[in-house]
């Protein structure tokens, strides 16, 4: 694939791309579990109330923790 006149190499970048999550699996599961199981623990209390109002505000703070998580 020719870009502006740079060849890009996939299988060169695929592998930079596992080189850097076996390197720094570490911090990636360690980051994903703090902030995605502290968003589990709000969705869950939330949900578990009976409040329907609190439920989707415990989906939707799981659902951005999510989407920050990964940007």
């Amino acid at each position: 694939m020719e870009v502006g006149g740079t060849h890009i190499e996939s299988g060169r970048v695929i592998r930079e791309a596992f080189e850097n999550y076996r390197n720094y699996a570490g911090p990636l599961l360690a980051g994903a579990l703090l902030v995605i199981g502290i968003a589990g623990v709000i969705s869950g209390v939330l949900g578990a109330s009976d409040s329907l109002l609190l439920a989707l505000l415990g989906l939707i703070v799981y659902i951005a923790a999510g989407v920050l998580y990964t940007w």
